[in-house]
C-alpha cells in the first residue's frame, strides 16, 4: 500500500522516480507494479523522452479510476477539498452504475426495475 501512496491522484508516476523514493530494491518495486497493474489498479505507459541529446524510454504510471478509489482510501478526508469530495463520490457512484448495468445484462435483470427501486430508495425514510 506504501507503493499506491507515492502515485499522485490525476498525474503520472514514473519508474525511475519510485525505485529511488521508496528505498527498496529495484526488482521488489517493479514487481509490485507489476502486481498493480495485472489487478487493474494501474495502468502503465513507456514515453519517449530526450536525456543529454538521447532519445530514451521511460515507464510511467497512472492510476485508474479503481486505483483512484483504493488511494483515496488511503488519504484522511481533512487532505482534500469538498468540491473534489463531492466529485469523487459522483465518479464512484458512475462507476457502480456502469457495473450494476454490466451485471444486469449478464443475468437478464431488467433496468427499469432497477431504476424503480433506485427511485423508491430515494423517496423512503
Amino acid at each position: 500500500m506504501n507503493l499506491i501512496k507515492h502515485i499522485p491522484l490525476d498525474k503520472e508516476a514514473y519508474q525511475k522516480r519510485l525505485i529511488k523514493t521508496l528505498g527498496y530494491s529495484n526488482k521488489t518495486v517493479i514487481k509490485w507494479l507489476r502486481s498493480l497493474v495485472a489487478a487493474g489498479i494501474l495502468k502503465e505507459e513507456m514515453k519517449e523522452t530526450t536525456v543529454k541529446r538521447r532519445r530514451v524510454w521511460v515507464k510511467s504510471y497512472k492510476l485508474t479510476p479503481h486505483g483512484k478509489w483504493i488511494r483515496l482510501l488511503l488519504m484522511a478526508p481533512k487532505e482534500l477539498p469538498a468540491e473534489r469530495i463531492r466529485q469523487l463520490i459522483r465518479d464512484l457512484f458512475g462507476l457502480y452504475v456502469k457495473s450494476v448495468v454490466a451485471l444486469c445484462k449478464k443475468y437478464g435483470i431488467s433496468i427499469s426495475t432497477l431504476r424503480t427501486d433506485f427511485q423508491d430508495a430515494l423517496t423512503s425514510d
